[in-house]
């Protein structure tokens, strides 16, 4: 794994919502009340770390009113028409918009404060709701890599996330950095796989 991505509720200036407590005790009191955009698909990313919030804050997950997108550009249009009350996405996408004063976080899934302009958005955690997650980047190799090649890789790998160059994408782009070899990784992947199969179990959206 080379970082973490963790993404943000994003709702209009005008939203009468103004915090990320807000739309959850929304939420719980009627699922239905608030529609949410996420991409590209039921089960990735963008809806896991929503609903792991959502989860979190007590909120029916099987009621809430989950709109899919086939990209983050397309929910970002369609929160600006006013047609979707609130989007998960990327803060990175963002960052215009929260100049501009057009759109504003309400929350952000990491465990602390992201940098630059979205150091005044609250986590999750900061707002009550027990919720840290993220779309995290990596790579994977091929079934039976030998110990000696996976030892490479994780020597490439840890080399290439400790050049300036890397470091400086990760603060450009809000990215975390969250390295992890094999074995740290496997661990994660193990973990999460639980999680996300309880959330989409509850949605009737694991396979069996």
């Amino acid at each position: 794994m080379l970082f973490d991505e963790y993404l943000a509720v994003i709702a209009r200036a005008d939203s009468p919502v103004k915090s990320g407590r807000e739309l959850i005790d929304r939420l719980r009191k009627d699922p239905q009340s608030a529609s949410i955009g996420v991409s590209t698909s039921i089960g990735g990313a963008n809806h896991t770390t929503l609903m792991v919030a959502l989860r979190a804050g007590g909120v029916d997950l099987k009621r809430v009113k989950t709109v899919v997108f086939q990209g983050g550009a397309a929910s970002t249009t369609a929160l600006l028409g006013g047609h979707v009350d609130t989007i998960n996405t990327a803060p990175g996408n963002m960052v215009q918009h929260f100049r501009a004063g057009t759109l504003r976080p309400l929350a952000v899934s990491a465990p602390q404060r992201l940098g630059g302009v979205f150091a005044t958005v609250p986590t999750w955690k900061e707002q009550g709701v027990n919720a840290v997650s993220s779309s995290w980047r990596g790579l994977m190799g091929p079934r039976g890599m030998t110990p000696e090649q996976v030892a490479y890789w994780d020597r490439v790998f840890a080399a290439m996330v400790k050049t300036d160059d890397w470091k400086k994408d990760l603060v450009e782009n809000f990215w975390d950095e969250g390295y992890a070899d094999a074995k740290s990784a496997r661990k994660r992947l193990d973990e999460e796989y639980a999680e996300y199969k309880a959330i989409l179990t509850e949605l009737g959206a694991a396979k069996q």
